[in-house]
């Protein structure tokens, strides 16, 4: 329970019924500001402010301060996740364009190192053409698989930045 709360449980004098219908029961005021203040994840307002201000008046005030606050804090709880989704978006796009753009060019290097091999194999080394074509396809699987290494580290601390983002 919050210090305001408490204050109003320990303070009987805080509200006094006077002339008129706008004055509650102290009872069943006090027991909808400690429920209010008990739900409130901070202290919303000085005591001093309350202690001025009496009946309906006083209810109203809490709970416009009350339902402002929790508002603003439901509001930055909704930017950071938006900003969270949305830096994850543009990551991922980021990401595929970027891997993509690098596959491609490990692809068309690993093709075009196993050609050229093949060539330089046929005909400066005087190798069979179907031996030079088995050798440029086992170079070109090669290459493709050491230069897609760096790929494989790119995603894991690609899920490890991802997991650290959304703990």
């Amino acid at each position: 329970m919050s210090n305001f709360g408490f204050f109003l449980l320990t303070d009987p004098n805080l509200f006094r019924k006077g002339q008129g219908s706008n004055v509650i029961d102290a009872p069943i005021l006090n027991g909808v500001f400690v429920l209010l203040s008990s739900l409130s994840l901070v202290n919303p307002t000085p005591l001093s402010v309350i202690h001025k201000i009496k009946g309906y008046e006083s209810l109203n005030i809490y709970l416009s301060i009350y339902l402002s606050q929790s508002i603003d804090i439901h509001l930055y709880i909704y930017l950071i996740q938006s900003v969270r989704i949305y830096l994850s978006i543009y990551l991922s796009i980021y990401l595929s364009i970027y891997l993509s753009i690098y596959l491609l060019s490990v692809h068309i290097l690993s093709i075009y190192l196993s050609i050229y091999l093949s060539i330089y194999l046929c005909l400066y080394l005087f190798i069979s053409i179907y031996l030079s074509i088995y050798l440029s396809i086992y170079l070109s699987i090669y290459l493709s698989i050491y230069l897609s290494i760096p790929i494989a580290n790119f995603f894991y601390l690609k899920s490890q930045i991802h997991r650290q983002m959304f703990v």
